[in-house]
This record gives structure tokens, C-alpha cells and sequence, in this order.
């Protein structure tokens, strides 16, 4: 349980975190996480930047797909980004293994 770590650290309160994730790690009255951070498992874009870079067609299937993404690499201007997943392999393993699925 984390009631004395709650308890020693004025921050950890219930109001101040998203009510989902807080109370996900709450049983029978028990806090026993805190959550650390949160993920979407979405993939958001820019519009303006679609438009801007003429790839608004990538959207025609309702499909983004990597492969399209990386082929904007070398055409962006600085500070403009099509891609960042640096958390994306954990996402998928981590949905792989809450579906029941294996990694061979």
C-alpha cells in the first residue's frame, strides 16, 4: 500500500492526477500505485502541417501509416516533426501482452 508515501509527500493527492489513473490503483479503498505518467494510444496530427507539406491525402483512408510518415524525412523544416515514437515498441508490447498475445 502507499498510504505512508502519500501520506509523507504533500503532492500525492488524488485531485491532482487524472481520476482514471488514479483510482485504477485503488483497491477496496487501498491506494497501491501512483501513477508515474500517461499515454494515449493514438496517433495525433497537425493539420496546418498536412496542408502545409501537401499530405493531407495521407488521411484519405482514415490510415496513417509509418511508411507515409517517414516519407516526409529530409522535407521538413526545422522544428516541424513527423514522427516520434520513442515510446511506440513499448506501447505495442505492452498491448501485445494485456491482449494475451506472445512475442517470439
Amino acid at each position: 500500500p502507499m498510504t505512508d508515501v502519500i501520506r509523507s509527500q504533500e503532492g500525492l493527492q488524488a485531485e491532482n492526477y487524472l481520476e482514471q489513473a488514479y483510482h485504477s490503483g485503488n483497491i477496496d479503498g487501498v491506494q497501491y500505485t501512483i501513477p508515474l505518467d500517461i499515454h494515449a494510444n493514438a496517433m495525433y496530427y497537425n493539420q496546418d502541417l498536412l496542408s502545409k507539406y501537401g499530405v493531407e491525402h495521407f488521411l484519405d483512408d482514415d490510415v496513417v501509416t509509418f511508411d507515409e510518415l517517414l516519407s516526409l524525412q529530409g522535407k521538413l523544416e526545422d522544428g516541424d516533426y513527423a514522427v516520434n515514437d520513442s515510446l511506440i515498441s513499448w506501447v505495442i508490447l505492452a498491448q501485445i501482452q494485456n491482449l494475451g498475445g506472445d512475442i517470439e
